[in-house]
């Protein structure tokens, strides 16, 4: 098993995307229009390490097949990319359900850029990173959830190789540090929310 996705209640799929695609330079793995109004919309952090390869409609690289590679953590990572480059989810998807209730088989094919209409999707990718956010607008009753899934605490963690760079860019997209970095153990670390309220903690390793 994996997780793949994570659903992050957004007020709309715009502001999603300026944040996580305009403003971080995340990728948009898959921007399909599920009537409506609903979307299906993914994103990652570029930097995300690929888990498979497709080798064609609706397969897999085996795990015995693909190269050796150290085990992943679940953080997402980034190391800030001058541009996204969009990708797509694989044709001949399984069934599911939108996160606000619609169902469909596949999604379309049409190939979408950063202005193309909703409708439109990323062109196909040959490999998608494994830790992959649902960009999922709130609607109803779920509005008084959106950032605070976490409750109030920190539960969304950034891995990044140059604190001061993606601190940086972080906070020109909207984001809010709530301290100054600390040095523990573990790396750099400082706690910060998005523009929609979420917290998170930004970490250089050691």
């Amino acid at each position: 098993m994996r997780l793949a996705l994570v659903a992050l209640l957004v007020p709309s799929y715009e502001a999603g995307l300026a944040f996580f695609v305009e403003g971080l330079g995340w990728d948009l793995l898959e921007d399909s229009d599920h009537g409506g109004g609903k979307r299906w919309v993914r994103v990652a952090p570029r930097a995300a390490r690929p888990e498979t390869a497709q080798s064609g409609a609706g397969s897999e690289i085996s795990p015995n097949d693909a190269p050796t590679e150290e085990p992943q953590t679940a953080a997402l990572t980034s190391t800030t990319p001058d541009s996204p480059q969009p990708h797509a989810a694989p044709q001949g998807a399984p069934r599911r359900s939108s996160p606000e209730g619609a169902q469909t088989d596949t999604a379309p094919t049409a190939p979408r850029t950063g202005t193309a209409p909703p409708e439109a999707r990323t062109a196909p990718s040959p490999q998608e990173p494994q830790t992959q956010f649902l960009l999922a607008r709130a609607v109803g009753e779920q509005r008084a959830a959106i950032g605070n899934q976490g409750g109030g605490r920190v539960w969304l963690f950034l891995h990044t190789d140059d604190f001061a760079r993606d601190a940086a860019r972080l906070t020109a997209a909207g984001a809010i540090f709530e301290e100054d970095p600390r040095h523990e153990p573990y790396g750099t670390v400082a706690v910060f929310r998005d523009p929609f309220g979420n917290r998170w903690d930004l970490i250089q390793p050691t």
